[in-house]
């Protein structure tokens, strides 16, 4: 049996828009609250964006286009992909 759960976001509000990158924000975040040895115990090769745990799959969603534009700006960024998926 799998076990599987629901995704929590949160967001961070700042007034500095033009200043502030919330990738980095989010990253500082999670890894301060980091205290000591830390081992990533989710396993992401069974999932996908457009398929539930039930089996039911969309061909396409809402948010594609925005998180193509995400992804286009993050290959830029000086991170690894690991890196920035601090979970």
């Amino acid at each position: 049996m799998r076990l599987f759960g629901i995704e929590t976001e949160y967001g961070i509000a700042r007034e500095d828009v033009e200043t502030a990158d919330p990738v980095v924000e989010s990253m500082e975040l999670v890894r301060a609250y980091l205290d000591g040895h830390f081992t990533r115990r989710w396993d992401y090769r069974g999932e996908h964006p457009h398929e539930d745990q039930r089996g039911f799959r969309v061909t396409e969603l809402a948010q594609d286009k925005e998180e193509d534009l995400f992804a286009e700006q993050d290959a830029h960024r000086p991170f690894s992909f690991h890196e920035m998926k601090s979970d």
